[in-house]
């Protein structure tokens, strides 16, 4: 049998909020490993840090203390800019709030990680359309957000996070708004 590598290791994860007048602790001592392959889910009340935890796991929130480690990379240690590249490069996000960018249609919208990634935007649009006909969108391409319903949108969100291929995908509730 073989061992699977590990893809995320969290050890003693600790995230507290300063919220001025008093400390919100949201983390406190996680560990857990995430296997090559392996699907996670997060499950627990809300307010009880799922979020905050897939934003440490993604490089969006630095925790308080502890060790995060993304394919053997410390994005706690990374330069900005190296983050930022990193990000783009491994991992598609879908947000709970969707985060499509509003004046955007979907196919510029799906478009954006490829285009961060260096592909021409014209060939990204093009693997774009293609994306969103996956996801049952190939006649909502030109759309607007606003002009989306909200389960549409959330697909968008999905087109998006898959687009470029990611060694990772974080989910944020993607399914809240799907039929």
């Amino acid at each position: 049998m073989t061992v699977k590598p590990i893809a995320i290791r969290c050890q003693n994860i600790t995230k507290i909020y300063d919220t001025g007048d008093q400390q919100v602790t949201a983390l406190n001592g996680v560990n857990m490993d995430i296997l090559m392959g392996e699907l996670m889910m997060l499950v627990g009340p809300s307010g009880c840090g799922k979020t905050t935890l897939i934003s440490i796991i993604a490089g969006i929130l630095d925790q308080t203390s502890g060790d995060c480690k993304l394919f053997g990379e410390n994005l706690l240690t990374l330069h900005s800019k190296d983050k930022l590249q990193f990000r783009a490069e491994n991992i598609g996000f879908v947000f709970q709030a969707y985060n499509l960018l509003p004046s955007l249609n979907a196919a510029e919208n799906v478009s954006v990680p490829l285009i961060i990634n260096g592909v021409k935007r014209a060939v990204a649009e093009r693997k774009a359309a293609d994306m969103l006909e996956k996801v049952g969108l190939g006649a909502r391409t030109k759309s607007l957000p606003a002009e989306l319903s909200g389960g549409q949108q959330q697909r968008v969100a999905i087109a998006r996070a898959l687009i470029h291929s990611p060694r990772l995908i974080v989910c944020d509730e993607p399914t809240s708004a799907l039929d």
